[in-house]
């Protein structure tokens, strides 16, 4: 919460300059600009002239909220609005609530434009002012939709509240100035209205003078109670434009350690919101949102469009469009897999042929609807949709968690451990193990990791190859790109580059070098997206995961090729050499000893054999293996035939 005791540090944030306890900050030119300024000696707020008041009770120290009110009347000058634009505390005429809005926001002609409400915060705590308001304003519009009814011009309503909570880092105390905002847009989609004669509208309500009530419901029930976190007090947002920026790259945030358990709450509140039970399911959701970020990171830099542009500039079908064609193209880009969709521009070609060939038309739409139909799972589907209102339903998770994600900035090349250990939070909260399934400890990752002779390996003259033939999560993987980091910036002689964006950008590019040789194999289909997202989220961009069967032949992998085998392959898996083509079966020696495919069950026998195949003269590999394969007789004893032959034993743990 602010308070006098941490309002000079909140202040100093907001770039006001202090002169012997007296805090100022300059808007606008030099010679006809305006101060805003607070003493902190006799705790007086002094607004500029224009700023008008119908009281003055948010000038009054004593309120934690006058603060707030403070640094918000602050932000709204950054952004381009002048005092003559701002009344503190107008005053409620309509009804029996005789209340005080803390700001009113009016445009150059005088009318009200957009409705702020204030409250004091603390994001430590799970019940504050603004948790508690905001919850009230979703049950029947409260406070802010109760102002409304005074100032019925106003085309938005904004809940805004601001925190300084204290961090500890390495037991220094560190304090971060955390803003916090919903915007309820009352102006009207046009479009969107357009897809249901059925639907109100706010100019509806206007022409009819309705009530607070029917303003709320239309909120409600037209706009499914959308707001939006951002689109007011950004960089590059001027005064009178809410929510028309477009975002790039440059907007986003690289997440960092005070954000971590603040993502994690912000899913788990979502998932408890709208009482999501598979906890599963909506990490795959998750995945395939990260995946599609990264494809709009990289394509769409300058205008991203993995984002919820508010009610007023967007609906839900644009949304999942904008959606399924950023995942469409990530699953063709990174698993050479494609994805039924139908885009608009199809059906409207398919139209052309109505007047003249009436059939080509017919058998066009009705390819587009199998596909739809037969060939279409939604990838974004937090509920079984099955029906309108589900979708709208589904809609309105997507969007809080497109909120969630917006800000965050997957795809800087910077190796970036917290927003790894956020994917690895969400990761172990959402994917259980199955049979022959055994994620490894972070640890011992780490452990047999390090065992392995990196330097050695980096210093024979080429780039090694590296695979785990059965990645999972891709653990391995990511673990042995970030212990080779440091050999490889060594190895690279950037000492002779003192340019420091220069040096950055030449050791990413010698990385990359290396990550493009580090390959996975992994069967679950799940997994496999979840390993190649982990890459990217490591900041490791290179890595390829190929989906498939680690024990088959595969496009791109060839036998005696490799560097390194680092894997924790499954284990006692009934039946798997079924599943497996007989003419892969016939390339394993251990096949000549196996009377029944169907019983069978030592998965892992085959991976120690496919290892021997796989490594190159020299090549090195740490495997994590029961203990059978040292103990177990028949089939057992061959393979530790084929351990003794193709390899030196340097170590068991």
């Amino acid at each position: 919460m602010i308070t006098k005791d941490n309002i000079q540090k909140v202040l100093l944030e907001l770039k006001f300059i202090s002169n012997h306890g007296v805090y100022t900050r300059h808007f606008g030119s030099a010679d006809e600009g305006f101060d805003l300024e607070y003493n902190f000696n006799v705790g007086e707020f002094i607004y500029p002239d224009g700023v008008q008041a119908d009281r003055n009770t948010t000038q009054d120290e004593h309120q934690n909220e006058s603060f707030v009110v403070f640094g918000c009347v602050a932000q709204l000058f950054e952004r381009g609005y002048l005092p003559q634009h701002i009344k503190l505390e107008g005053r409620n005429y309509a009804g029996t609530d005789k209340g005080y809005c803390d700001i009113l926001v009016s445009d150059n002609n005088g009318e009200p434009y957009l409705i702020i409400e204030c409250k004091t915060a603390n994001i430590d705590k799970k019940e504050d002012q603004f948790r508690k308001h905001w919850a009230r304003t979703m049950r029947d519009g409260d406070q802010l939709f109760r102002y409304f009814n005074t100032y019925r011009k106003a085309q938005y309503l904004c809940m805004y509240a601001a925190d300084c909570p204290e961090y500890r880092k390495k037991g220094d105390i560190i304090y971060r100035l955390e803003i916090n905002y919903h915007i309820i847009s009352l102006v009207d989609n046009e479009e969107y209205l357009q897809t249901d004669n059925k639907l109100h509208s706010f100019q509806e309500m206007r022409e009819q003078q309705g009530g607070s009530e029917d303003f709320f419901n239309v909120w409600k029930q037209t706009y499914k109670q959308d707001f939006t976190t951002r689109g007011l007090f950004e960089e590059g947002i001027d005064a009178f434009n809410i929510g028309k920026k477009s975002y790039g790259v440059n907007d986003l945030k690289t997440i960092d350690e005070y954000s971590l358990d603040k993502k994690y709450n912000e899913f788990a509140l979502i998932l408890r919101k709208h009482t999501i039970s598979s906890h599963e399911n909506a990490f795959d959701k998750l995945v395939n949102l990260f995946l599609a970020k990264i494809i709009d990171e990289r394509y769409h830099s300058n205008e991203l469009q993995l984002l919820w542009k508010g009610a007023a500039y967007d609906d839900y079908f644009s949304l999942q469009d904008r959606l399924i064609n950023l995942y469409k193209r990530g699953m063709k880009e990174f698993f050479d897999d494609e994805v039924a969709s139908v885009e608009n521009a199809e059906i409207e070609n398919a139209f052309k042929f109505l007047t003249s060939k009436a059939d080509e038309a017919r058998d066009t739409i009705k390819r587009y609807f199998r596909k739809l139909k037969y060939f279409n799972n939604n990838p974004f589907a937090f509920l079984d949709v099955h029906n309108e209102q589900l979708f709208y339903k589904n809609a309105v998770i997507l969007k809080d968690t497109i909120s969630m994600l917006q800000d965050i900035y997957l795809t800087k090349n910077t190796d970036n451990q917290f927003l790894g250990d956020l994917f690895e939070g969400f990761l172990n909260r959402g994917v259980h193990q199955s049979e022959g399934q055994f994620f490894t400890p972070i640890p011992i990752v780490r452990f047999l990791v390090s065992s392995l002779p990196l330097r050695q390996i980096l210093e024979g003259g080429e780039i090694p190859k590296v695979i785990d033939y059965a990645c999972g999560a891709g653990h391995f993987l990511t673990e042995y790109a970030r212990q080779i980091k440091p050999i490889v910036e060594e190895l690279a002689h950037l000492e002779n580059i003192y340019d420091k964006r220069a040096k950055e950008e030449r050791l990413i590019s010698v990385l990359r070098e290396y990550y493009e040789q580090i390959v996975g194999i992994e069967k679950d289909y799940r997994l496999s997206k979840v390993s190649q997202v982990a890459a990217f989220m490591y900041g490791m961009d290179g890595i390829h995961i190929h989906y498939g069967d680690g024990l088959q032949e595969m496009s791109g992998i060839q036998d005696h090729t490799f560097s390194v085998l680092v894997a924790n392959p499954p284990y006692s898996v009934s039946g798997f050499l079924e599943t497996l083509p007989e003419e892969d079966r016939e390339r394993y020696t251990l096949n000549n000893y196996i009377s029944n495919i169907e019983k069978n069950n030592s998965i892992e026998t085959f991976f120690i054999e496919r290892a021997a195949q796989l490594l190159k003269s020299g090549g090195v590999a740490a495997i994590v293996l029961p203990a059978s394969v040292l103990s177990g007789t028949g089939l057992y004893m061959y393979t530790r035939e084929i351990l003794l032959k193709n390899f030196d034993v340097v170590g068991i743990w």
